[in-house]
């Protein structure tokens, strides 16, 4: 037996020698992070008309990613992260790479001063039978928002806000207006 061998047989033998211990973690955390991967077969991908002949394939997903919850005081900071891969068994031309975000800021300066700060991101194809051809479609979504709320006396509240959204889209037959304000 080589050196390397025998140094793999101790430290296996150490690991199965360790008791083992609870590991706790929920969304209450400060720092949660995500990971998935799914595996599903199509047989038709395309969703094509029983007459033609139909694509199928195996498809593999999956992500990982990262978010944070930090209450601060009377605040609170909100930041999620995750990047995608979908990948097609055959018909690689339709793979697929996405990121994503999410990002919040509640803030409260007194009992009558509030409000909130966010934005988000989120990158994905349009299904198939959307379009009605076997062209990837990516869909970009982009959120803006801002909320003032002010506590006024007899119990009157004044809220403000902004918002703004940009759709975009890659074909030409799935565009919307690219932003709504």
């Amino acid at each position: 037996m080589t050196t390397k061998h025998f140094s793999l047989t101790a430290l296996l033998l150490c690991v199965l020698e360790i008791p083992p211990c609870d590991v706790h973690a929920d969304e209450n955390d400060t720092i949660n992070f995500l990971l998935g991967e799914s595996v599903r077969r199509d047989d038709n991908v395309f969703r094509a008309p029983e007459a033609s002949a139909p694509a199928a394939d195996t498809i593999n997903s999956g992500f990982f990613g990262i978010q944070m919850r930090k209450p601060v005081s009377q605040q609170t900071f909100e930041l999620e992260a995750t990047r995608s891969a979908t990948r097609y068994q055959h018909l690689s031309n339709q793979n697929f790479e996405s990121t994503a975000y999410r990002s919040r800021w509640d803030w409260r300066i007194t009992s009558r001063f509030s409000g909130n700060l966010s934005a988000d991101r989120a990158e994905s194809l349009a299904p198939f039978e959307e379009s009605g051809n076997a062209q990837r479609n990516v869909r970009i979504s982009e959120n803006r928002n801002m909320n003032l709320d002010v506590r006024l006396n007899g119990g009157w509240h004044m809220n403000a806000g902004f918002s703004r959204s940009r759709q975009k889209s890659e074909l030409a037959v799935q565009r919307v207006p690219d932003s709504i304000e």
